[in-house]
């Protein structure tokens, strides 16, 4: 009962002394120990392997927290500290695809990604979710992950958690729940067209669209940019000189300018010229009442 523990005291280097002395005092033994050898040989290779790999995660692990902790309690940090955390997540997503690391630490990892994230306080933002995708493979992963993201809603968050379901568990159901609820800004607007388009749903597709330049806050370059490449390819000129000319309205370019003289015909480019040129002087006006 003793022996056990008694082993424990041991170095490798002793071990390996004793077991040469008493294979060498007992000639018999030699085979069986080879034949023990072989039998656990790939088991004890795993479980070393195993054992180094997560001795050297958590190593990472540790300093590399610390430091987003610190930094996320002072809202940044030493520029040689920040190169430390990304070397130190490199390395941590290296041990990862090695497959050395088990279930409760891959858990552990994502809960710490997304606590931090989740503050927002210390500059590792884009580096945490990144992380965070990286390690994530199965389905309870992208579940575990929702979860977190759910304890602190915000529209990033929204987007991050409906990209997930319709990217990565290609739950298209979850994903229209959530985007539903979600409409407020050209983009959402934009992806839900998408989600569409992706499906062969083009009608519909093209109906949020519109409803996207009716209703949609904010930037609505990407559905402009989408309905032009709809009407382009349905060749209906009317409608994508319509939405190039929205597109310069928005965002007055010599390269879209170009494009509208290329596809304008020749007996529609003086009303649409004197159009495009009185949408440039209406931005150089309001340039020179609000100058930067």
């Amino acid at each position: 009962d003793k022996l056990p523990a008694s082993l424990n005291a041991f170095t490798k280097e002793q071990m390996i002394s004793m077991v040469q002395e008493l294979s060498e005092q007992d000639k018999s033994l030699k085979p069986k120990i080879a034949k023990f050898i072989d039998r656990n040989m790939r088991q004890f290779k795993e479980i070393n392997e195993k054992e180094v790999s997560e001795a050297e995660y958590n190593a990472l692990f540790s300093e590399a927290f610390e430091i987003i902790d610190n930094f996320d309690e002072y809202g940044g940090g030493p520029e040689e500290q920040e190169e430390i955390v990304y070397n130190n997540m490199e390395e941590i997503l290296r041990l990862f695809k090695k497959g050395k690391l088990d279930e409760a630490i891959k858990k552990e990892f994502i809960e710490a990604c997304l606590e931090y994230y989740l503050s927002g306080n210390s500059g590792f933002c884009d580096l945490l979710i990144d992380c965070v995708f990286d390690v994530c493979k199965e389905k309870k992963d992208w579940f575990f992950a929702i979860s977190e993201l759910k304890k602190c809603r915000s529209s990033y968050n929204n987007e991050l958690i409906m990209r997930i379901y319709r990217k990565k568990l290609l739950d298209n159901k979850k994903y229209l729940e959530e985007r539903i609820s979600n409409l407020e800004y050209g983009n959402d607007y934009h992806d839900l067209a998408t989600f569409y388009a992706d499906k062969g749903e083009i009608k519909k597709a093209v109906e949020i669209a519109h409803q996207g330049l009716e209703n949609g806050k904010g930037n609505i370059m990407n559905i402009i940019d989408f309905l032009i490449d709809y009407y382009s390819k349905k060749n209906d000129y009317d409608n994508k000189l319509k939405f190039l000319v929205m597109k310069y309205e928005k965002s007055p370019a010599l390269e879209i300018y170009k494009i509208i003289k290329k596809l304008c015909r020749k007996k529609d480019w003086k009303i649409v010229s004197k159009n495009l040129y009185d949408i440039v002087k209406n931005v150089s006006a309001r340039t020179i009442v609000n100058p930067i």
